[in-house]
């Protein structure tokens, strides 16, 4: 039987407008995930997110093509439920694309009573935006209160991964972090992201997981790993996780949950198992340098930095007041 080829026909413009993103919107944050998301596949320079008001935001994206040519829109359209109500007219703007959200959920009353009070919502956009800063580096990311002068989320173009998680989440922990990176093309996977060392831990578990550079959740991978530095960490802590996937999209199920923040993924098991496998030799090898001093060892070591003038930190200062030594630093 010979095959005849179909005949592709234009669906309505109010239907394309219409169609889902694939994610439930659920609160702002879910909106500003999904346009970051759309935007990811280009080369973009700067995201500058300004929050108006609870239910308002405005987000100002700068492109930055491959060939080095900024791409700029200098037009303004408005639309209604998906229809556009009048021609787009010429404005005056800053180079690059200006989206703007607002009424979110002006038709849906219950979502909109769902949502809680603005300093948490903002919360969570923070921790979005966060999040993606320190999977792409090299983009600069910033997210302010309309009328602030200072971004509550300020990462630079030039900026390593390291630094952005430093400007996240602080020194604590990019001073204890791990590079790790595997791949498997039998069960065609790689992996590669930071982890905190042993040195480490916090009282809940910081996972950024990212599959196909989506920022997704994987409640199995997370109890994987957490077992692996059970054996490293003190009762009741958990360390720092930035892992990115990449997982043939064929393998990956994102239809687990409505707003497709949990995942899970063919293979998953043997996935684990590797992962949990090299996670398990970079701790190993980074425990080797765990230091851990006596308080005879540490006086020791004072003393030789006072009596050389070499006290290194406020820290040498601190163990001098623990132990009694007394004198005077030249």
């Amino acid at each position: 039987m010979s095959l005849v080829a179909g005949v592709i026909r234009r669906l309505d413009e109010t239907v394309v407008n219409r169609i889902a993103a694939g994610e439930v919107i659920q609160r702002p944050a879910n909106a500003i995930k999904e346009m970051i998301e759309n935007w990811i596949w280009i080369t973009w320079l700067y995201l500058i997110v300004d929050i108006i008001s609870f239910f308002t935001l405005w987000i100002d994206i700068l492109l930055l093509l491959d060939n080095n040519n900024l791409l700029y829109f200098l037009l303004r359209a408005n639309y209604s439920d998906g229809k556009l109500k009048a021609p787009p007219k010429p404005c005056a703007g800053n180079q690059g694309t200006q989206i703007t959200v607002e009424d979110l959920f002006y038709n849906i009353s219950t979502r909109r009573k769902a949502l809680k009070n603005p300093s948490e919502e903002y919360g969570k956009i923070l921790e979005v935006v966060g999040r993606y800063s320190i999977h792409n580096s090299g983009i600069s990311f910033s997210v302010k209160k309309q009328g602030e002068t200072v971004a509550d989320v300020r990462t630079l173009p030039n900026a390593t991964t390291v630094d952005n998680i430093r400007s996240i989440f602080g020194n604590a922990v990019s001073r204890e972090l791990i590079e790790v990176g595997c791949e498997d093309k039998t069960l065609a996977f790689k992996m590669n992201g930071y982890i905190s060392n042993a040195n480490y831990s916090v009282k809940k578990c910081i996972f950024l997981l990212f599959i196909n550079h989506r920022l997704v959740e994987s409640t199995s991978l997370r109890k994987a790993i957490e077992t692996v530095y059970a054996a490293y960490l003190p009762k009741n802590t958990h360390p720092f996780l930035y892992l990115s996937l990449e997982i043939s999209p064929q393998n990956v199920d994102v239809n687990v949950h409505p707003t497709k923040h949990e995942v899970h993924f063919l293979h998953e098991d043997s996935i684990l198992e590797r992962v949990q496998q090299h996670i398990e030799s970079k701790l190993l090898g980074s425990n080797s340098s765990r230091m851990y001093f006596t308080q005879k060892e540490d006086l020791d070591i004072v003393c030789e930095r006072f009596t050389t003038s070499k006290l290194q930190s406020f820290e040498d200062l601190a163990r001098i007041s623990t132990y009694g030594f007394r004198g005077e630093v030249s």
